[in-house]
């Protein structure tokens, strides 16, 4: 049987097609594009990516079993150019799969159809501009990721090794504070680390002995010194 994805869905409330946005912009907004320079280039966005990009999202809105009105702005001639082609596929998708069903249907009425907006970068020129503070945003910045792999070292009984570490869905750290700005992913981490570690005998001994709570390096070091910690860091 063939599975119907066109699209890659590396988060669970997030998706995209896999196309390069440096590649696809020039075509989408030709008059924009620093490479127009012929006058006699076409002004008008590039049909073949507009059909293919349709194409992707008749995929992901099949999967979903969703029928969605569209919603688009009528000056914007990529939208609907879009909205023309996704429309136009969709129509032909439902006519050529009588077993298909959507949310909204006479038999599927837990709720109503969905609705699709369709958004140029024209209708939002601001977040380019800006600069986010989260946690994911903050890694990708920071370190140097292989798509969702990260290399980090870590400490073991032969010094320190590397090890590769996922960061998706499977991760629920990763999930639970990718979203949350850095300053609040600070806290949290602080606030569990404290629990682990005061958690154990030692280290408990250790802080009642010293009169006073430990810093983060402290902290960070008796956490690697616990048993459950090098366990993990062994996987």
């Amino acid at each position: 049987s063939e599975i119907n994805v066109d699209f890659i869905a590396n988060q669970s409330r997030a998706f995209h097609f896999d196309m390069t946005s440096s590649t696809i912009f020039p075509q989408l907004f030709p008059n924009t594009a620093k490479t127009n320079s012929n006058s006699n280039s076409n002004p008008h966005a590039n049909d073949t990516v507009l059909r293919d990009m349709a194409d992707k999202l008749v995929t992901v809105c099949a999967s979903l079993n969703e029928y969605p009105h569209i919603r688009y702005k009528a000056s914007s001639q990529v939208s609907t150019s879009l909205a023309h082609y996704f429309n136009e596929k969709f129509n032909a998708f439902v006519g050529s799969n009588k077993t298909w069903w959507y949310h909204g249907d006479t038999e599927h009425t837990e709720r109503g159809r969905s609705t699709i907006l369709l958004l140029s970068r024209k209708d939002d020129c601001l977040s380019p501009l800006l600069h986010e503070f989260t946690y994911q945003a903050m890694v990708h910045d920071l370190l140097e990721l292989d798509d969702e792999k990260i290399t980090v070292e870590v400490p073991s009984e032969n010094g320190m090794e590397k090890k590769d570490a996922l960061l998706n869905d499977n991760d629920e750290l990763w999930v639970e504070l990718r979203g949350k700005h850095i300053a609040d992913v600070i806290k949290v981490l602080s606030s569990r680390i404290r629990e682990i570690v005061h958690s154990n005998s030692g280290v408990a001994n250790l802080n009642k002995k010293e009169g006073k709570a430990l810093t983060m390096s402290q902290m960070a070091n008796a956490l690697q010194n616990l048993p459950e910690y090098r366990e993990v860091m062994s996987k």
